[in-house]
């Protein structure tokens, strides 16, 4: 809370409402660092089971546990970007098109993510659109917006008995965790 409030008067500075940030000089209180929340494999397999009856929110799911993507990530992913093939997806802006709205990458890094035999053959299995180009889709063809697939998940972890609230980081945190388990360095 004093980061939080620490950064806003640090606002208040910079755009000449305050003169100066009184918090500058308290000292934060050391915290132990904690792991974040991950789903175990069986939490994550219970969830997928509770996400199959929409289809999206399923691929969706098996998105953000198989490659650790951040939900806008996966939200403006389009079919230009799956390569079955070569079992990659592929983390690209987008500049404005037909078809696909503009999108920048959270952190600006560009980057090929391995596709598992489990994705690709749900990416292989997901409809395409007549006309959109995206793989996640309204039946308009418009792609979602984050707070939807947000929104269904959360009822979809209600649905599979979790015990904890369920939402899109949840799925990178679990990726990385078990990437971590596996020996991989995630860094």
């Amino acid at each position: 809370r004093l980061s939080v409030l620490s950064a806003m008067l640090n606002l208040a500075v910079k755009w000449g409402h305050v003169r100066d940030n009184p918090l500058r000089q308290v000292k934060r209180l050391k915290v132990d660092a904690v792991e974040p929340p991950h789903l175990s494999v069986e939490e994550a397999n219970r969830l997928l089971e509770a996400c199959r009856e929409d289809r999206d929110l399923f691929t969706f799911t098996a998105l953000g546990l198989n490659t650790g993507m951040r939900a806008g990530e996966i939200v403006n992913l389009t079919w230009a970007d799956v390569d079955l093939r070569r079992r990659i997806v592929k983390v690209r802006p987008k500049a404005k098109a037909e078809g696909v709205k503009a999108w920048r990458v959270k952190t600006g890094d560009l980057r090929d993510i391995p596709v598992n035999d489990f994705l690709a053959d749900v990416l292989a299995r997901h409809p395409r659109h007549i006309s959109s180009p995206y793989v996640l889709h309204h039946t308009d063809g418009t792609p979602y917006v984050g707070e939807i697939m947000r929104q269904k998940l959360r009822r979809a972890g209600g649905r599979a008995g979790l015990p904890f609230h369920v939402h899109p980081h949840l799925l990178r945190h679990t990726f990385g965790t078990h990437l971590a388990a596996n020996g991989v360095d995630v860094v």
